[in-house]
């Protein structure tokens, strides 16, 4: 679906359509791992929602750039649909709703993930 723009971006003339992607805070284009978070809240897949996180943590990514360019940008599209009308209220609540329990399960993944690498492996060799 496009967009008829009010003002032109650089580079068009008045009055032609123009197709914009969402964009994050700081006006780039969302990433694949947030696009893919989005869509997949959007049609309330938790499972998928939260492979899109763990996999951005199995590609070294930060937490903190995880939070910021994932999920934040996600949930900033969301709230933009939602803005424009595209999403009615009761379903940005369940989708918001569902967001929050994707990041809390990704957390929980996290720290149990981390603990597992705290312990020592038990019965290897030179043990008693």
């Amino acid at each position: 679906m496009a967009l008829l723009l009010h003002k032109p971006v650089r580079g068009t003339t008045k009055g032609i359509r123009a197709t914009r992607r969402s964009k994050s805070l700081f006006g780039v284009p969302l990433g694949p791992f947030a696009e893919e978070l989005s869509a997949s809240l959007l049609i309330k897949d938790r499972r998928r929602a939260l492979s899109v996180l763990m996999r951005a943590v199995e590609e070294n990514w930060k937490l903190t750039d995880v939070e910021e360019f994932v999920i934040a940008a996600a949930v900033t599209r969301l709230g933009e649909l939602w803005l424009r009308g595209r999403l009615s209220d009761v379903e940005f609540e369940q989708v918001g709703e569902l967001a929050e329990n994707v990041e809390l399960a990704f957390r929980h993944r996290l720290v149990n993930r981390q603990q597992l690498n705290l312990y020592p492996v038990l019965g290897g060799a030179g043990e008693n």
